[in-house]
C-alpha cells in the first residue's frame, strides 16, 4: 500500500470514528486491548498488552488514532495491561465460536461467490445457534460479522466464563458430534412382553436424530417409489431388497418411526 492510499484510508477511518459512539464489550476494563496502526511500509505492527486505562476514553482514542484494526480479548484479567500473559492473572473468558465460510464443507473459495459464501455461513450460524440456545440453554449471546467471510458468536453466560480449555473443547465437540456415542442415543424398552430399541427423544443428539429420522421417512413417503428406492440404494450396504423393506416400513408403520423405534424397517434404518 502506498503512502497516499494509507493516508487516505486513515483519514476515512478517522471520519467514521468521529461520527459514531462505540459499544464496548461487558467488563471492558478487564480485557486486553490490541490494535494495528497505519504504519508505513508493507508490514504490519501489532500493539498489544493494553488496558482500557492505557487507551483512555474509547471514542476519543479511536477518533484520534483511527487504527487499521482493533481487538479486545475474550478473557478477563486482573491486570490486562501486563506485559506478559503470565502476569495478567486470568479470571474468566467468553466462549467464542468463529465461523468462516471457506472452512465449511462444500464451499470452495475459488468457485463460490462472496454472497454465496456468506449465505452458507449464515445457514451454519443458524444451526450453531440452535445448538447453543436449545441444547445448552445459553442466553447471553452476541453475534458479530467477522469483517471477512463469516461470523463470531460470543457466549457470555455466567456458566461458561470459568470453564477450562478441556470443558470448552467438549462443548465444541458436542456441537460437531465428535466421538458421539451413537449407542448411547438408544435405549431398550419393554412393550407387552417384547423388547424394542428406541431413540432417546427427550433432548440432545437423540432428539435431533429422531427429528431427522421422522423428516427422512416423510420425504421418502412423498417420493415416487422408484426414485425413493434408487436414493436409498445410494447408501452403503442397502440393496434393492433392503430398500424395499425400509420403504414398506415407512409406509405401513409411520407411528413406529415417530416413536423413535429404530427396529422399524430393519437394520437398514439403523445405518
Amino acid at each position: 500500500m502506498d503512502d497516499r492510499t494509507r493516508e487516505y484510508l486513515a483519514g476515512r477511518f478517522g471520519d467514521y470514528y468521529r461520527r459514531v459512539s462505540l459499544s464496548p464489550p461487558p467488563d471492558a476494563n478487564l480485557r486486553e486491548w490490541g490494535q494495528i496502526p497505519w504504519t508505513p511500509g508493507t508490514g504490519t505492527t501489532m500493539v498489544r498488552h493494553q488496558s482500557l486505562y492505557d487507551l483512555g476514553d474509547l471514542d476519543t482514542f479511536f477518533a484520534d488514532n483511527a487504527p487499521r484494526h482493533a481487538y479486545f480479548s475474550a478473557a478477563r484479567y486482573d491486570d490486562p495491561g501486563a506485559s506478559t500473559m503470565g502476569k495478567k492473572g486470568w479470571r474468566s473468558a467468553d466462549l467464542v465460536f468463529d465461523l468462516d465460510a471457506d472452512h465449511l464443507p462444500g464451499v470452495d473459495p475459488e468457485t463460490t461467490s462472496y454472497p454465496e459464501m456468506l449465505e452458507a455461513c449464515k445457514q451454519a450460524l443458524y444451526r450453531l445457534l440452535d445448538f447453543l440456545e436449545n441444547d445448552f440453554a445459553f442466553e447471553d449471546l452476541t453475534i458479530v460479522f467477522s469483517g471477512g467471510r463469516g461470523y463470531h458468536v460470543h457466549v457470555r453466560d455466567e456458566s461458561v466464563r470459568e470453564l477450562d480449555s478441556e470443558a470448552r473443547r467438549e462443548v465444541v465437540d458436542y456441537v460437531r458430534a465428535v466421538d458421539l456415542d451413537t449407542d448411547g442415543l438408544i435405549r431398550t424398552v419393554s412393550d407387552r412382553g417384547t423388547t424394542k430399541r428406541v431413540l432417546r427423544t427427550e433432548g440432545g443428539w437423540g432428539a435431533r436424530v429422531h427429528e431427522a429420522l421422522v423428516e427422512y421417512a416423510e420425504d421418502f413417503r412423498e417420493m415416487d417409489e422408484t426414485a425413493a428406492r434408487e436414493r436409498l440404494m445410494e447408501l452403503d450396504g442397502i440393496g434393492q431388497g433392503r430398500a424395499g423393506t425400509i420403504l414398506g416400513a415407512f409406509e405401513r408403520n409411520p407411528t413406529a418411526v415417530r416413536e423413535g423405534n429404530v427396529e422399524a424397517g430393519g437394520p437398514g434404518v439403523r445405518r
